[in-house]
């Protein structure tokens, strides 16, 4: 039996994900004496208090899962005689991955003929869920550990992730931008439109308001999706549900003809970005500019 095991950053819903066989291991974030683990019951009660961070000078940080936790976990896997398939958050975002990978090595030395694929997914939120949940269709439908592992890659280089923050505060507090840039920009109210490539956020263009930034998204989504196919879609937003639903129901579905989700971030991602809107999306072929490196490099194997 295939276990699949990804990180609570793919934003993959608790709901949806045992549904699908999916284990999330949550990371959190630490606010001075408070701490939120990044899952879909507390998202809400972060957001709440997300503008109120951005001003406060307590430091606000992300918390990683142990290599410990990661352990017991694999542990368990290969005590049950199953093989792991995880997911993780880009390695160049993120430690999660690395932590991992250490882990079911070690695990792996413990256990003889215990097999995993760990995959640098190179990327967050559903641009990396919906690759997660790729993988989990191969599992459900018997595929071998190579062969589930190869969806999820074929999916990452076909997936892509689009936003735009709705300031640029909470990007120069993380150090992503300068504090000149982000007072400018702000000033301004230019509105960049974000993406990740190759696995660093990346600029695909600037709109001076956030509609137009939204109009950009609405666009490139359009440009994508008819020239490689969609397979699979969902808004997702930081902060800001009500808006996001609004452009979801009144923009995206009716361009598409189709009925989309609409998802919270993970608060890893959303004490970064700040308050946002984007959209998520996987199609038939590759996109362009995804990726530059071949997938079989993105597997690391027992």
């Amino acid at each position: 039996m295939i276990r699949l095991v990804a990180d609570s950053v793919s934003s993959v819903p608790p709901a949806l994900a045992a549904a699908n066989g999916i284990e999330l291991v949550p990371l959190s974030i630490v606010h001075g004496t408070e701490q939120f683990v990044d899952e879909g019951s507390e998202l809400d009660a972060f957001y709440e208090k997300l503008p109120g961070m951005l001003d406060d000078p307590v430091a606000t940080t992300t918390s990683l899962p142990s290599q410990l936790e990661f352990e017991e976990r694999f542990d368990r896997i290969a005590d049950a005689g199953d093989q792991l398939l995880g997911v993780f958050m880009g390695s160049s975002l993120s430690g999660t991955f690395d932590c991992a990978l250490r882990a079911a090595r070690s695990v792996a030395a413990r256990h003889a003929g215990f097999r995993f694929r760990i995959v640098d997914s190179t990327t967050c939120c559903m641009d990396e869920g919906l690759p997660v949940l790729e993988g989990a269709a191969g599992v459900a439908a018997g595929a071998d550990l190579d062969a589930c592992a190869r969806l999820v890659t074929d999916a990452i280089a076909s997936s892509r992730i689009v936003f735009a923050p709705m300031t640029l505060s909470y990007l120069q507090r993380g150090g992503r931008i300068g504090n000149a840039a982000a007072l400018v920009g702000n000033l301004m109210k230019i509105c960049p439109v974000l993406s990740v490539e190759d696995g660093s956020i990346d600029t695909l263009s600037k709109a001076r308001t956030h509609k137009k930034a939204l109009r950009a998204i609405r666009e490139k989504l359009a440009d994508e999706a008819g020239a490689y196919g969609l397979k699979d879609v969902a808004v997702q937003y930081v902060a800001v549900r009500d808006e996001a639903m609004t452009w979801a129901h009144e923009e995206i579905e009716p361009m598409l003809g189709r009925k989309v989700p609409v998802m919270p971030c993970t608060s890893v991602v959303g004490v970064h970005v700040g308050p946002a809107i984007g959209v998520a999306y996987c199609c038939a072929k590759p996109v362009p500019g995804k990726l530059t490196t071949d997938v079989g490099e993105l597997v690391f194997a027992s």
